[in-house]
């Protein structure tokens, strides 16, 4: 069969994210078609998109993917030979081992059983944003339950941790509430244009405008936290005008945090009643910077706090105030607010 090159290409980085680093299942680093799809699955996540490419079976993705990106011809040929996809334009010719009869398809089967039939809800343009915003406060340590999920629940999109919590209110509500574990939503944020979802008993499946299904397992929760109650300690709390460098002085300390983990990407600030001192240190080396405050803000002790600097660049962007309780401190941006925990000195 003859295909697009460059449109299979962009079809296999669209579900790139369901793939697994490790074969948790077996074939959950393959590329899956499934004759009119193409897809990956890992046990947690399943995306496909609809594409035309007439074979059944599961291909290495690392090298199908790359020997696509060196391939330069408009067009490719596939053909499924004994175990071998062939894949060849005027130049070259490669055959790759397969796998044709897999358990990777009842896996899929039994995730997208009963969609045909379902009803999709949609979601308020403002969903990927919650989610986007939100994640960052879940918990990774999985023993931790639902600490590790993002909680949907009608207009409200929350998370949270020992120190942290993020509450986001969407323009609409859903009409099905769920929690999915932030690890999963990180992946579904890439796509800007998730439009509807609907749910079964295990998982959680969205669609983009653009065509592609993602599916998500859920967690189902014991008990349902209470993420609203840390917000109403702030009535009475000191308002404190952020510094308009401040954004710009996270970005430099944060040079250093260059090619670290997510979860180790750390700044840390220090609040006296003069400035902010922004600090970020790492085995590369350690940067301090100094933000002095147009106003003296009126706080009894000097304190600090350690917060992802991604997170907090993307809430400066829009937030102009923070307020500091006993021993948390609030930021607000128009519909989301964020919670973190305090080092009183």
């Amino acid at each position: 069969m003859e295909v697009n090159r460059l449109d299979l290409v962009d079809v296999l980085n669209l579900v790139r994210p369901g793939l697994s680093q490790k074969e948790i299942v077996e074939q959950s680093n393959h590329f899956i078609f499934n004759k009119d799809e193409v897809l990956a699955y890992n046990d947690e996540l399943l995306i496909s998109y609809p594409f035309d490419i007439d074979v059944q079976c599961t291909v290495d993705s690392s090298l199908f993917l790359k020997l696509l990106s060196k391939m330069t011809t408009e067009t490719i040929s596939l053909e499924v030979k004994k175990g071998i996809l062939e894949v060849w334009n005027e130049k070259t010719n490669a055959q790759i081992p397969i796998v044709e009869e897999s358990e990777i398809f009842e896996h899929i089967k039994t995730v997208t059983s009963g969609l045909g039939d379902t009803k999709w809800h949609r979601l308020s343009e403002d969903f990927i944003e919650g989610l986007r915003l939100c994640a960052f406060s879940a918990d990774t340590d999985r023993q931790r339950g639902t600490l590790t999920c993002v909680r949907v629940e009608g207009s409200d999109v929350m998370s949270g941790s020992k120190s942290r919590i993020s509450w986001y209110q969407m323009d609409k509500e859903v009409d099905e509430d769920f929690y999915i574990e932030a690890a999963l939503i990180q992946e579904l944020s890439r796509y800007d244009d998730i439009s509807s979802y609907t749910l079964s008993k295990a998982w959680a499946h969205f669609k983009s405008k653009g065509g592609v299904t993602f599916s998500a397992r859920r967690v189902i929760p014991l008990e349902l936290l209470p993420f609203r109650e840390p917000f109403k300690d702030f009535d009475t709390g000191v308002r404190i005008s952020i510094p308009a460098d401040l954004r710009g002085s996270i970005e430099t300390v944060n040079l250093v945090n260059e090619g670290e983990q997510g979860v180790d990407k750390l700044v840390t600030l220090m609040i006296d009643k003069d400035k902010i001192t922004c600090k970020a240190e790492t085995k590369k080396g350690a940067i301090l910077q100094e933000v002095p405050f147009g106003k003296t803000p009126n706080i009894d002790k000097d304190f600090s706090l350690q917060i992802r600097p991604d997170f907090l660049i993307d809430v400066l962007e829009k937030a102009t105030f923070m307020y500091v309780g006993e021993r948390l401190v609030l930021f607000k941006r128009q519909a989301f607010q964020h919670i973190a925990g305090l080092n009183v000195n």
